[in-house]
């Protein structure tokens, strides 16, 4: 990092010779890092246990910003675990359980190209960190959707962190925007729906309601589920007559050689 001249000048010449130095000039022009570090010290190192929760859940998109958290973790000398997308299933199950259980680790970080909802993670006792711009509130959602559950006793913070007058505030607001266009057309299928309420007097069903928002897309479902039937009663049909066929075939066959032996014997008898 000084190499690269990542650091604040005046301590290029500052050795590293303690953690606590590493760790003021790793979170030197970070913001972002420096709120990390905040909550970390808030909920990890200092003794509030009994008033808040006892761990952190970091969400990050990306692996190398997934690494630097996990650094400045390990520099403070915290327990923490980064699920890497090249753990086999049950080693990313063991992590979880053992966050979700025990005292260590105390801080657990996933990254959005790992699909941590499959593993049932519930960290009853976890904030959540975003520490990312929103990229897709949709799969955000559903990583941190087990972070929280009814019979837990504590609220959960999700906390997301994006820097201001930055690219990532412009994407953190474009993202924000993204879901009205949906929104608004509920919006207004409930206002005439409740207008149509008005005038009839009576309201419409869900059903009925879907049927009208998505009524082409409706409809093709329903002439595919109407053909896939008419196939399957045409299918059945056919099996229907060919064994009605089958049978009418073998009782003439039947019939044919019965009567056959009956002339034979009535002739012997008569004889």
């Amino acid at each position: 990092m000084k190499a690269a001249g990542a650091l604040n000048p005046d301590d290029l010449d500052r050795p590293l010779n303690s953690l606590a130095e590493v760790v003021r000039q790793f979170v030197w022009g970070s913001p972002k890092m420096r709120c990390i570090l905040y909550h970390i010290q808030l909920i990890s190192l200092e003794n509030r246990r009994s008033t808040t929760h006892r761990k952190l859940f970091f969400l990050l998109h990306t692996p190398r910003s997934a690494e630097m958290c996990l650094k400045l973790a390990e520099y403070l000398a915290i327990r923490t675990i980064l699920l890497d997308p090249s753990m086999t299933s049950d080693e990313r199950l063991k992590h979880i359980h053992a966050f979700d259980t025990c005292n260590d680790p105390a801080i657990l970080m996933a990254t959005f190209s790992l699909n941590i909802a499959d593993h049932d993670a519930q960290h009853r006792c976890a904030d959540v960190v975003i520490v990312e711009p929103a990229f897709n509130y949709a799969t955000e959602h559903k990583e941190y959707a087990r972070c929280y559950r009814i019979v837990q006793t504590k609220a959960v913070d999700i906390i997301r962190l994006f820097v201001e007058d930055t690219y990532q505030e412009v994407q953190e607001f474009h993202m924000t925007q993204k879901p009205k266009t949906l929104f608004a057309a509920f919006m207004e299928i409930k206002k005439e729906v409740r207008e149509e309420a008005r005038r009839v007097g009576t309201l419409r069903t869900s059903d009925e309601i879907v049927r009208d928002a998505f009524g082409q897309l409706w409809r093709r479902v329903l002439d595919r589920k109407y053909a896939d039937l008419a196939k399957v009663e045409a299918r059945q049909a056919n099996a229907v007559d060919e064994k009605r066929e089958d049978g009418a075939a073998g009782g003439d066959s039947d019939a044919s050689s019965n009567g056959d032996n009956g002339v034979g014997v009535g002739g012997g008898n008569e004889a």
